[in-house]
C-alpha cells in the first residue's frame, strides 16, 4: 500500500516583502494539519525561524546562502529526505529573499527516488512588496524568477503605493507571468479559500540565478549591549546606504527591539518576555563589496561598545 504523499507549498518574495508574516498567517488557518516548515535565510544566521517558533510545526532552518545555488543544494536535498520520513501532512518553504527558485522542478525530480514518501507540490506563492518591487525588478533577476516560477502572486503591502504604482506593479507582473492569479493585500492576509481555489504547481523549469560568485556580502552581529531608541535608529540611518537588508534582535531597556529594514525603511518592535532571543543582526550589503569596517567604526562611536561581527 502505497504511502500518503506530502503536500508541498513553496513561499517566494525578495527581502522584506512580508513570508513571514505570510506564513504564520497560514499556520494560524491549518489547526487540523501536521505541519514543517524549512525556513532558508540568505544570511549567516537564522532570524526569521525564531519568529515562527511558537507555531505547532517542525522547523528547520538553512541559512547562509540560497537553497538553490550549488553551495547549499546538498543540504536542501537532506533536509526534504529527512523531511519525507517525519509524520507530517504539509511542508511549507519559506525560501531565503534573494533565492532563484528556477530549479525547484528539477531538485524534486532528482530526489524522488530517495524519499520515503513522495512530495506533491501543491503550488507557489510569490509575496510582492509593492514599494521597492519596481525599483528591484529591474536589478536582481531573482526577482524576476520568483514571479515566473509562481502561479500565485500575494501583491503585498499595497497601502503604501498609489494607485497608479499598483496599476504598473499588475502591469510588470503579468508580462513575466500571464498565467499568474494575483491578490492584492496588506500584511499577508486573504481568505484561505482563495488560496486554496488558485493554488495550482507551476510547471516553470529554469537555471537558477543563484551562484557563490554573485552573493553579495552579510555580516552577523552579536552584542549584548543594551540600546536606546535614538541610538539604534542613529546606527541604521549612518549606514543604511550599504543595506539591502537588515533584521534581527537588539537588547531594550526593558525588552528587545525586533529591527526590520528593507533599504531606508527602518521598522523598530519592542518585544518583552523573549529571554530565548539571540541579541544578533543579519545584515546584507547592496552588492559584494565589504563594508565591516564601517559597521565597527559606526558602532563603536554610536554604542561606546566593541561588537562581534561575522562577514560571510
Amino acid at each position: 500500500m502505497a504511502k500518503e504523499e506530502i503536500q508541498l507549498v513553496l513561499v517566494s518574495g525578495f527581502m522584506g516583502a512580508g513570508k513571514t508574516t505570510f506564513l504564520q498567517y497560514i499556520l494560524n488557518q491549518q489547526h487540523h494539519k501536521k505541519i514543517g516548515i524549512l525556513v532558508n535565510e540568505f544570511g549567516p544566521a537564522g532570524i526569521d525561524g525564531k519568529i515562527l517558533k511558537g507555531a505547532d510545526a517542525e522547523i528547520v532552518e538553512i541559512n547562509n546562502g540560497s537553497i538553490f545555488c550549488a553551495c547549499l543544494k546538498n543540504n536542501f536535498v537532506n533536509t526534504l529526505i529527512s523531511f519525507s520520513k517525519k509524520p507530517i501532512d504539509l511542508l511549507l518553504i519559506e525560501n531565503s529573499g534573494l533565492g532563484d527558485p528556477s530549479n525547484f522542478l528539477k531538485i524534486l525530480s532528482e530526489i524522488e527516488p530517495y524519499t520515503e514518501r513522495k512530495y506533491t507540490l501543491k503550488g507557489t506563492v510569490c509575496i510582492v512588496d509593492s514599494q521597492f518591487f519596481l525599483e528591484y525588478n529591474e536589478i536582481f533577476t531573482p526577482v524576476q524568477n520568483q514571479i515566473a516560477a509562481s502561479n500565485f502572486i500575494l501583491i503585498n503591502k499595497t497601502d503604501l503605493v498609489d494607485p497608479a504604482s499598483l496599476e504598473k506593479i499588475h502591469e510588470t507582473v503579468k508580462k513575466i507571468n500571464p498565467h499568474a492569479y494575483l491578490y492584492d493585500t496588506q500584511y499577508g492576509i486573504l481568505p484561505i479559500e482563495i488560496l486554496k481555489e488558485h493554488l495550482i504547481a507551476s510547471d516553470f523549469i529554469g537555471e537558477t540565478s543563484n551562484h557563490d560568485w554573485n552573493r553579495p556580502v552579510s555580516y552577523l552581529i552579536s552584542s549584548d549591549k543594551t540600546v536606546e531608541q535614538d541610538e539604534l535608529i542613529e546606527f541604521l540611518e549612518t549606514i543604511k546606504e550599504k543595506i539591502l537588508r537588515l533584521k534581527g534582535f537588539l537588547k531594550a531597556p526593558d525588552g528587545y527591539w525586533h529591527i526590520d529594514m528593507v533599504e531606508d525603511f527602518i521598522q523598530l518592535t519592542k518585544l518583552q518576555n523573549h529571554a530565548q532571543l539571540e541579541p544578533e543582526l543579519v545584515i546584507i550589503g547592496k552588492d559584494q563589496r565589504d563594508f565591516q569596517s564601517l559597521l565597527e567604526e559606526t558602532w563603536e562611536r554610536t554604542f561606546k561598545h566593541t561588537p562581534h561581527i561575522l562577514p560571510n
